[in-house]
């Protein structure tokens, strides 16, 4: 309301209300009002759009009129000032509107009542940063797990619509206050966003914060199985970002030469990517265990967790009972060469072997891992040598030594050791 509107208000109160009754003997000076009058209608307008006003009286007395005047605003075509409810078209800031009711209660009387409103404008111009799930860094989000983020309350907005990446569930979201939460697939990257709405669809200013895909640990490299007087080096590629590697293994066995507790954490700056590991002889062999590790970033995210079985084998292999590859003779080539199928045994143990054909035909050597069947061309009276040795990572056992003769198209044993 300008000053001069204001003043010519004043002015009406003060003669209607109580000086005029004063002066002409009607009542006393100071005479206390017994209505009072409450303006009703939306306090938060968006400008251009009309809006109805109208009013409430407590107390007693009866109106007899009343008086509008609106700062900041334009009633609408066809309201007028005097009547019961007013319609009003918002411009700007600063904006009110003011109401003189008038009543009788022995004699005249009025009631006044102001309302402010705040005409809506598009929030602030710069949006504030959002925040992540992690407070050092927000850029990391741990995978397969909710991350909420949030941004300082955005002055006139009502509402906020956050955008996400597919790998986060939802990808999109309103609410009605500065924060989301929302759910990982995975290891997430991409680009959060949010931006404040208020009721007239203004919004402020897109703010964004990029999501950095947490990194995951390749596979443990080293041996799956070893010797119980051996240690063995196993690792993972190192990735830049990890501060430290948390390893896992059964307890007893040995990590680094001195650790028993089934765990370390070791600092990446110390090479924690990579560890020895050894059993102690007094172990029952052979023996399987499990090992483990994840990485954590400087946030205090964790990668991935890689596993891998290892089998600690406790002295060289034996073969017990012995065993006996089995000879056929699958077809007659003509009268004097035959096919000889050589299948070698399975065993729990992988094991070398070697078969040596010799006589008067051409001699054929096979050495290899290879559990058969494996075919030769032999002729009557030649000789088929077989050799079968034990391996596992303490080294090899011999194991048997068979000889064979092709004597009118019969497999002849010779000499078994």
């Amino acid at each position: 309301m300008s000053t001069q509107a204001y003043l010519r208000v004043l002015s009406s109160l003060i003669l209607s209300s109580v000086l005029a009754p004063a002066l002409f003997g009607l009542r006393p000076l100071f005479k206390k009002t017994t209505m009072s009058v409450n303006i009703t209608g939306e306090s938060h307008p968006c400008p251009g759009v009309p809006y109805t006003y109208s009013y409430s009286t407590q107390g007693t007395g009866t109106v007899t009129g009343q008086q509008w005047s609106v700062n900041g605003g334009n009633l609408t075509p066809g309201s007028i000032f005097t009547n019961q409810s007013v319609q009003v078209e918002w411009q700007s800031n600063p904006a009110d509107l003011f109401l003189t009711v008038f009543y009788t209660d022995q004699t005249g009387f009025t009631a006044v009542d102001q309302k402010t409103v705040t005409v809506l404008t598009s929030p602030n111009t710069s949006a504030p940063a959002i925040v992540g799930a992690t407070s050092t860094n927000p850029n990391y989000i741990p995978p397969n797990t909710p991350a909420t983020f949030a941004i300082t309350p955005i002055s006139n907005a009502a509402t906020y619509n956050w955008t996400f990446p597919p790998c986060f569930t939802p990808s999109a979201a309103t609410t009605t206050g500065p924060q989301a939460t929302v759910s990982t697939t995975g290891a997430c990257s991409g680009t959060v966003c949010v931006k404040g709405y208020n009721s007239c669809s203004f919004y402020s200013p897109q703010t964004c914060l990029t999501i950095t895909r947490v990194p995951t640990l390749a596979p443990i490299t080293g041996d799956a199985v070893f010797c119980k007087t051996k240690s063995k080096a196993y690792s993972i590629a190192p990735i830049a970002g990890i501060i430290s590697y948390t390893w896992t293994f059964p307890p007893g066995w040995i990590l680094n030469s001195t650790n028993t507790s089934g765990t370390a954490t070791l600092l990446a700056s110390s090479g924690g990517h990579s560890v020895t590991l050894s059993v102690p002889p007094s172990l029952p062999f052979p023996i399987t265990g499990t090992i483990s590790v994840y990485g954590t970033l400087s946030t205090s995210v964790n990668t991935n967790t890689q596993s891998k079985t290892i089998t600690v084998e406790g002295g060289l292999p034996t073969l017990s009972p012995k065993f006996s590859p089995t000879i056929t003779v699958t077809s007659t080539i003509n009268t004097s060469k035959k096919n000889i199928s050589v299948t070698l045994p399975k065993t729990s143990y992988a094991f070398s072997w070697s078969c040596r054909v010799s006589g008067s035909g051409v001699t054929n050597v096979h050495t290899g891992y290879k559990t058969g069947p494996i075919t030769f061309l032999m002729r009557d009276k030649d000789f088929l040598s077989i050799d079968l040795y034990t391996s596992n990572s303490c080294g090899n056992t011999f194991g048997s030594s068979y000889t064979f003769q092709l004597v009118n198209g019969a497999m002849i044993p010779k000499d078994v050791q």
